[in-house]
């Protein structure tokens, strides 16, 4: 399909999702006070550039190694695949953006942009993602990607924008920030090491915040899960890092609840720490896909 009608059913389908309210200037709590406590105002910007990757990056890029094939690692908690904590992650950050946004008329809507068809958008519920308010494009390309994500982010259509993608230069990534800007949106720009080698560490960008998302062994044989959470860079704010354990407390598919506490508490057996509800959810089924634009 040429680009230009491309864009035309973009645009369409972008104008169906209604219009959130504006972001500029509000953050939002992610719901775990520990990790809100060391960002700027006690949230994510609404508006504006965050990037979320895979830890695994880290140690590809210092190795030259190919990231694990699927399946590959240690099996524990809900993880679907070698970088569903990042994944996990970023839609649970959406989820938190998208509720914040909505109107009492409108509740506007989140897109997904990814190479491959391997969201399953009916796994993102957890998180506060419905299938209706999620728009799904998929398209290999890497330049095709970045212009999707821009148009979305200038169309002042959605509340929040999650695309998949290599790492990006200078440049680009200050394109991104002017169109979340101009149109009032976050952007999670999601770094995967999924089944790809990557030949050097994440450029500089301008993104607000950084994070680095890591799968560990649970503490519990009850089905839960541990991340470990690296804010790697803050503008304003404080890196750190955290532990999250996910469990379920609540029928299925309807939630789970977070705690989240400082590695070093963590590590030296500290007291307890603050419990925060959260959304979350490892939803990913391999070749199935939501509505797509491309």
């Amino acid at each position: 399909m040429e680009r230009a009608s491309v864009l035309e059913t973009l645009r369409a389908k972008l104008g169906a999702l209604g219009r959130p309210g504006g972001g500029a200037g509000r953050v939002v709590p992610l719901g775990l006070g520990p990790v809100d406590a060391g960002l700027p105002g006690g949230g994510l910007a609404a508006c504006g550039v965050h990037e979320i990757a895979d830890a695994a990056l880290a140690t590809i890029a210092r190795t030259g190694a190919e990231a694990a094939a699927p399946g590959d690692g240690p099996r524990h908690g809900p993880r679907l695949g070698e970088d569903a904590a990042a994944t996990g992650f970023a839609a649970w950050a959406a989820g938190r953006l998208l509720a914040a946004a909505a109107t009492p008329t409108v509740s506007g809507g989140a897109v997904w942009i990814a190479a491959e068809d391997d969201l399953y958008p009916p796994g993102l519920v957890r998180f506060g993602l419905a299938p209706a308010d999620l728009l799904h494009v998929r398209t290999p390309r890497l330049p095709d990607r970045l212009w999707a994500l821009e148009e979305c982010l200038r169309s002042g259509a959605v509340a929040v924008a999650v695309a998949e993608l290599e790492a990006i230069d200078l440049t680009a990534g200050r394109r991104l920030q002017l169109a979340a800007e101009a149109g009032g949106a976050a952007a999670l720009l999601l770094h995967r090491a999924a089944g790809r080698r990557r030949a050097a560490a994440l450029s500089a960008s301008p993104a607000l915040t950084r994070w680095r998302v890591a799968a560990e062994p649970a503490a519990t044989a009850g089905g839960g899960a541990v991340w470990r959470l690296d804010l790697v860079r803050c503008r304003d704010g404080r890196p750190g890092s955290w532990r999250v354990g996910w469990g379920s407390v609540q029928p299925a598919g309807t939630g789970w609840a977070a705690v989240a506490a400082p590695v070093q508490s963590a590590n030296r057996g500290g007291s307890a720490v603050p419990q925060a509800e959260a959304r979350c959810s490892a939803g990913y089924t391999p070749g199935q896909g939501g509505e797509q634009a491309a």
